[in-house]
């Protein structure tokens, strides 16, 4: 629902921005706090209708959706340090000088599909050639790894905003890169053509976890546990999810 503050990295308390000012010896400058505490809250309905992310429904295990929705919820500062970043550098790059006519960028778009909304805001697309652009700011493993998500994110995308697309390229921003790296890894920004997803499967698997959010919210029933792979190991549980609090996987389940 909604961030009620983040925890203290002192103390561990949960502490507003606020409380965060008045502080007599502050581990960050409030500014900066509020930066990172920056969000994009999209609509929860439009006329009655839930309204759904591409990002909340490809990445985020619909514990951790659902959980978010219904919640307010303190946050923890290292899981926000990578979205800060990443939004830092698209703001930079759409909110410089203004584009030329070919490139439209960080344009949201909404998609009624009857019992549900889904939006989104891809990065830039370039409407002369047709090239759709996601930028991702990452490590240099990331790199190596790759991230299946981000294959799917700009194929939804591309069949949601701009079917007409010819290619979807995945700008890579690497931000531990250094000048010896250049012999292992490459350049520090990097572009990769990225496969096509068949629109069906694209469209079934989007469809179908919306589907599946929107019943447990309905129900006011909590999706299932998250599998070890969702977690990280159990590594996002204690590090990067904000709602860790509120889940059952330590009580009933």
């Amino acid at each position: 629902m909604a961030v009620t503050g983040f925890y203290c990295l002192k103390t561990g308390v949960v502490v507003s921005l606020g409380a965060c000012e008045e502080c007599k010896n502050p581990c960050l400058p409030s500014p900066l706090l509020c930066a990172v505490l920056q969000q994009e809250s999209p609509p929860a309905a439009i006329d009655g209708k839930p309204v759904f992310r591409v990002t909340e429904l490809i990445s985020q295990p619909l514990r951790i959706a659902y959980l978010k929705r219904i919640k307010d919820y303190p946050i923890k500062i290292a899981a926000r340090i990578n979205a800060f970043i990443g939004t830092s550098v698209h703001k930079l790059i759409s909110g410089g000088e203004p584009l030329p006519e070919r490139w439209v960028s960080e344009k949201r778009f909404e998609r009624d599909f009857g019992d549900f909304i889904i939006s989104g805001t891809p990065d830039l697309y370039d409407t002369d050639n047709k090239i759709l652009y996601d930028f991702k700011v990452v490590k240099k493993y990331e790199l190596k790894a790759g991230n299946p998500d981000y294959v799917w994110q700009l194929n939804a995308y591309r069949v949601l905003a701009f079917p007409e697309a010819k290619e979807m390229r995945l700008v890579y921003i690497l931000k531990d890169w250094t000048a010896k790296d250049e012999f292992e890894v490459g350049l520090p920004v990097q572009g990769h053509l990225i496969e096509r997803i068949d629109d069906k499967e694209v469209l079934g698997r989007l469809l179908g976890r919306a589907a599946k959010l929107k019943k447990f919210l309905e129900r006011q029933e909590m999706p299932e546990i998250c599998s070890s792979e969702e977690t990280w190991g159990g590594k996002r549980c204690s590090l990067y999810c904000d709602v860790e609090s509120f889940c059952l996987r330590r009580g009933k389940k």
